[in-house]
């Protein structure tokens, strides 16, 4: 949002892409998360996206992200870029991609490239802060501490088994930022709790 000189065609319009791709691929790779703009989209934007990449990846760092899940995340990035390059390269892509957000699919667009490696990342960060780096474990420690403390309470234990199951298959299943948003709303819990929030 940040970019001068907006040209947002280069990240969502059909025509556009194999351009925008080019100019993605011939930017060299770095590790800054602040960058200057030159005021020429097609030098800006491929800055940009790497440094939102590498923004996102110091905050996976920080909230105890497990490494193998983001420290590849430029390489494989790029890697995903050359695949829609290839997809683009093929006759009647254009048409093709229509199609495909006419029927609500995703095709191969800048944005939507950028757009889920964003949310992947922000997915690991939003897990790692609620749950810790283990998901899964830490559920199961949610769970055992529900069947626990509600033991006496069969009704108020189903309930809360019942929404931890929902919430946990609602964050990994989530495909855009504001899923996290809207899906882990966190409360204060008891000092007791093995976590320091409830997600709902």
């Amino acid at each position: 949002m940040m970019v001068p000189r907006r040209d947002v065609e280069l990240l969502v319009s059909a025509v556009r892409q194999a351009e925008m791709m080019d100019a993605f691929l011939r930017q060299l790779p770095h590790e800054e998360t602040v960058v200057d703009f030159r005021g020429v989209p097609f030098d800006d934007y491929p800055t940009a996206i790497i440094a939102g990449l590498n923004w996102l990846d110091h905050c996976a760092f920080l909230a105890g992200v497990d490494p193998d899940k983001f420290r590849r995340t430029g390489r494989d990035f790029r890697h995903f870029v050359v695949l829609a390059q290839q997809w683009w390269a093929i006759e009647n892509a254009g048409p093709r991609c229509y199609e495909m957000l006419a029927n609500r699919q995703v095709p191969p667009l800048m944005f939507y490239l950028m757009w889920q490696s964003y949310t992947r990342l922000a997915k690991e960060i939003a897990i790692a802060a609620i749950y810790g780096s283990s998901l899964d474990r830490a559920t199961e420690q949610q769970r055992q501490y529900f069947r626990t403390t509600l033991s006496s309470q069969p009704n108020q234990m189903q309930a809360a088994l019942s929404t931890l199951t929902e919430t946990t298959a609602r964050l990994k299943s989530a495909s855009d930022p504001d899923d996290l948003v809207r899906s882990y709303a966190c409360e204060p819990r008891p000092a007791s709790a093995p976590f320091g929030c409830r997600c709902s």
